[in-house]
């Protein structure tokens, strides 16, 4: 490919077309004394202010592969105009191959960095803004897709060393700002490192400002200079941080549905074992033991901390659904979902969605009618949200993959007795534990420590259908207020109903009547098709006051209570993922582990508070009604 990839934006080359390879290691690799920086460190924190085609990401993590020993990489890169994924591979899969023409110290080759290339394409996630945590054994990447002066407020990292890699200054002023200089000065740990290509005034004023010593170096090739330094600090890098990894070694995790046997898949992968207990007689044995799931994020107008979440958890569950089906069959099929536009509300609901999410069209679009027909095979009446990615997955399966390979403690009701505190680690049934993880939907409420919980579970039934007539051609999820999935084997899934007022999980008709209706009124063609159920399934979903998920540490009552809003040691939830526990789950789970293996949040603060239980307590101090919760102490199970 001749020249350097060249972004259309900001009229600017992403490297050096010299030698795109070596410039990298000069200015940002040597510029921050890398490797030397992260020896005798157990974790290690680069913040990069544009990941672009990601080479210094895959030189980064290929030097980290090559030097480190047991220690672990936290790479976090901001881009608010995200590549493809083929352009990535396309731009630098000739980088990371050997050049003949190139005498040894030639840096064409990337080493290792061929093989990291192709699981960064394999991985890369949906271009929609978020915070996209991505895993690579010892090396962790956070892509963080938003402007970074309004990201990088947003962020929970004690950053070593800085990457700026921005577009030059004179093309792109914006970033270069007042805000990066305040939030790097905020991130930066003792000791912290900068280099960057550019000497501009303005770039060594505000890192002058921001508490850093700046020297001005030869630049790489016919570039005159650049800077390098390091943040003026009491303390050499790496001291005074109470950094380092916690020495986890066992979790008890309450509840074996979407969100328990996430978290322990995720804490196997950091060598942290789990031993779940679940009330039933199989896993997924509550509201996750559906056969058919279709997975969509949760809708809300406009862009907040809710949108923001559903959006990083859908592209992570994606992601997820995609590495567990390789070596486990869970029934995922990426089909697209139309969300119909069957009512004013929904009109204007799904239009601001379409407009203020920020969602490249790749992965969500507004359509007609007649393109919604085209998408579904199907004739359908209304416009539609159109999003390609979606599709339908088996929760039960997913669950047991989740879980392959975890102790998993089948038909254990745990009694209040059986749990108890000692010190700041637990004991279940007269077993030690360094944390629990309550998974366990309403039933956290049957725990002291979470019984002021404000949750409560929402019946669905589902029904499944012979394939007939109209749905024989369906290709993808319609939703309507209803949703029926394309035919698997035959056999159709349609649901849902929500009742918050039933608490049994008994089959009724009078359900199959309605989620029937519901089909049929929605579309046309439908209504002339004999639709006969052939199977039913009823569950008990759990959704909080607030109807967004509950995950993280657990508040102590009694401290807020006394103004002290401190946590209960080494206590998690994960809960109330209502009816779109496929997509919450997971992210909620990267949440808790994260906490549990002492590690950044792979999100943003804000999503961390909205999710975070004590936002209750907050909005009740704020109303004087704090007192209104009450902890339990004589509750008859969990």
């Amino acid at each position: 490919m001749p020249g350097a990839p060249r972004s259309e934006i900001f009229d600017d080359i992403y490297f050096s077309p010299e030698d795109g390879v070596a410039e990298s290691r000069y200015v940002f690799l040597e510029g921050n004394g890398l490797p030397g920086a992260w020896r005798g460190r157990a974790r290690f924190t680069i913040c990069e202010t544009g990941f672009g085609t990601g080479l210094n990401f895959l030189l980064a993590a290929d030097l980290f592969g090559r030097t480190a020993n047991g220690q672990r990489l936290d790479y976090r890169s901001f881009e608010k105009y995200p590549l493809t994924a083929d352009d990535i591979g396309l731009f630098l899969m000739p980088l990371t191959q050997p050049s003949p023409n190139r005498g040894e110290g030639g840096a064409r080759c990337a080493e290792g960095a061929g093989s990291m290339l192709a699981k960064l394409v394999k991985k890369y996630p949906l271009r929609i803004p978020g915070f996209h945590p991505l895993e690579f054994g010892p090396v962790r990447l956070v892509l963080m897709f938003d402007d970074v002066n309004k990201a990088l407020p947003e962020l929970d990292a004690s950053v070593d060393a800085w990457f700026l890699d921005g577009f030059a200054p004179s093309k792109n002023p914006d970033m270069w700002s007042e805000t990066l200089f305040k939030e790097m000065a905020r991130l930066s740990g003792p000791g912290a490192s900068f280099a960057t290509f550019t000497a501009a005034g303005v770039v060594k004023r505000g890192l002058a400002a921001a508490g850093f010593h700046i020297e001005r170096i030869k630049g790489f090739g016919q570039k005159k200079h650049m800077l390098k330094g390091t943040l003026i600090s009491p303390f050499p890098s790496g001291e005074g941080r109470g950094e380092g990894t916690p020495q986890v070694q066992k979790i008890a995790i309450v509840g074996a549905g979407l969100a328990g046997t996430a978290c322990a898949w995720l804490l196997r992968k950091h060598g942290v074992k789990s031993v779940i207990f679940e009330a039933s007689q199989d896993v997924a044995g509550g509201a996750s033991g559906n056969a058919t799931g279709i997975f969509n994020p949760r809708f809300s107008q406009g862009r907040t901390a809710e949108s923001e979440f559903y959006s990083s958890a859908y592209a992570l569950a994606i992601r997820t659904m995609q590495e567990l089906s390789e070596t486990n069959d869970i029934g995922y099929r990426r089909l697209g979902s139309l969300h119909l536009v069957n009512s004013p509300e929904k009109q204007k609901r799904f239009r601001s969605v379409a407009e203020s999410w920020g969602w490249h069209s790749d992965h969500m679009r507004y359509v007609d009618s007649d393109e919604a027909s085209r998408v579904a095979h199907v004739k359908v009446p209304h416009e539609a949200l159109y999003l390609p990615d979606s599709g339908s997955v088996s929760p039960a399966s997913m669950c047991a993959a989740y879980a392959d390979g975890i102790d998993v403690k089948l038909g254990v009701q745990l009694m209040v007795g059986d749990i108890e505190r000692v010190g700041e680690n637990w004991r279940v049934l007269g077993e030690e534990y360094d944390a629990i993880i309550l998974a366990c939907g309403e039933g956290a409420k049957w725990f002291r420590e979470t019984s002021w919980l404000p949750v409560h579970t929402v019946r669905g039934q589902i029904i499944q259908v012979e394939d007939s007539g109209f749905a024989d051609d369906l290709v993808c999820n319609i939703c309507y207020g209803g949703y029926i999935s394309p035919g698997e084997s035959g056999v159709h899934t349609l649901g849902s109903t929500f009742q918050k007022w039933l608490t049994t999980t008994d089959i009724r008709e009078e359900d199959n009547d309605e989620i029937i209706a519901r089909f049929t009124g929605a579309l046309p063609r439908a209504e002339d098709v004999n639709v006969t159920p052939t199977a039913a399934r009823a569950g008990l979903r759990t959704a909080s006051q607030d109807h967004f998920p509950i995950a993280g540490s657990v508040p102590d009552l009694t401290s807020w209570k006394l103004g002290q809003d401190k946590d209960v040691p080494n206590l998690y939830l994960t809960t109330a993922h209502g009816s779109h526990g496929i997509v919450s789950s997971i992210a909620a789970a990267t949440l808790v582990t994260d906490r549990i293996v002492g590690r950044a949040p792979g999100l943003s603060v804000p999503v961390i508070e909205a999710l975070s239980a004590s936002r209750f307590l907050k909005r009740a101090r704020k109303k004087g009604q704090l007192d209104r919760f009450q902890e339990n102490v004589s509750l008859p199970g969990v």
